[in-house]
């Protein structure tokens, strides 16, 4: 059995009472909400039900209007019938679907004014105002918390959705609509990207010796383990090694000199048996939506000279991911 407990809590909001003024009744007027919302860059690496975008405000602010919502004289307090609604069924904790997989949407709304104190309402709901609120209603009386949650599996591929919910909140009086508030959300998904890991920055190659070295020509003595991963799987990779090469041979690297030096001496890599020329990129297997792929470079030992002086042996590398 799981316990769970919801806490809602809403910023300081400016809360201001006004007479509404006269507006032409049959015909509900429309109030419109029109925001964007930018998902952080590592939405589809989330947990499940945490919110990745949330704003708030009251209607007056959202929707630009200071208005009332009524346009009948309601000084009798006659109850104002509010409803709001949410396309599609219910996939979380008060969360409805949107047009991006994996993320849903919940908006809250909050009144003050209400006989009773405070009142909170989670999207959809029916229900009436009454007392002081349902005597002039206005825009500023009205807040709402709106938040994308995390409901399950994300593409985490980049672009535009639209949500778009005609009658977000509609009041009425006697059964007469007077106002729709319609709520229109351009969902952002961040621009897709790659990324590198490496488990160890410092990689040791095997001692060798120098008669194998002279007998062989090369020695090969390490590998290089290279993480890889896209938010997007369309993505084309290829990974370049930069460094500085030897004036012989543009494949090998040039090693880093001082008094304990080995002289004569490169170092090689390899990748599925081939060498890896610096500066020049290797093709990548695509990655796996938001999955680590790995690959292996080999590394050796390589003479750049006819006499090798034993020593230490350090060369410095950068790693470069290309994705289109």
């Amino acid at each position: 059995m799981k316990t769970v407990i919801s806490l809602f809590v809403l910023g300081p909001l400016l809360w201001l009472s006004f007479m509404p003024s006269s507006c032409a009744c049959g015909t509900p007027r429309v109030l419109s909400i029109s925001t964007r919302a930018i998902l952080p860059d590592d939405y589809a690496q989330r947990r499940v039900g945490e919110v990745l975008w949330a704003t708030r405000g009251t209607l007056a602010s959202l929707t630009g209007a200071n208005e009332p919502l009524v346009c009948r004289d309601n000084g009798e307090g006659v109850p104002v019938h509010i409803a709001g609604r949410l396309a599609g069924n219910e996939i979380g904790a008060r969360v409805h679907p949107t047009a991006v997989a994996g993320i849903g949407i919940r908006v809250m709304v909050v009144a003050r004014g209400q006989t009773g104190g405070p009142y909170v309402r989670s999207i959809p709901f029916e229900d009436y105002f009454s007392g002081d609120l349902a005597r002039s209603p206005g825009t500023r009386d009205i807040a709402l918390k709106i938040e994308l949650v995390k409901t399950g599996t994300a593409t985490g591929r980049s672009g535009t959705a639209a949500f778009f919910q005609d009658a977000l909140l509609v009041f009425a009086t006697k059964n007469i609509p007077d106002v729709r508030v319609q709520l229109r959300l351009a969902i952002a998904a961040p621009p897709a990207r790659c990324q590198l890991r490496l488990d160890n920055p410092v990689i040791s190659l095997s001692p060798v010796k120098m008669s194998e070295l002279n007998q062989k020509g090369s020695v090969e003595s390490g590998k290089l383990e290279i993480g890889y991963s896209c938010t997007d799987p369309s993505h084309l990779l290829s990974l370049t090694i930069n460094g500085t090469t030897t004036e012989r041979k543009p494949d090998v690297l040039e090693t880093v000199q001082d008094k304990n030096s080995a002289r004569g001496v490169g170092i090689q890599l390899f990748y599925k048996n081939a060498v890896v020329t610096p500066g020049h990129p290797v093709v990548l297997p695509r990655s796996e939506e938001n999955a680590e792929s790995r690959i292996t470079l080999n590394a050796g030992y390589v003479m750049t000279q006819k006499n090798v002086t034993p020593g230490k042996v350090n060369t410095v590398i950068v790693l470069q991911l290309q994705y289109l």
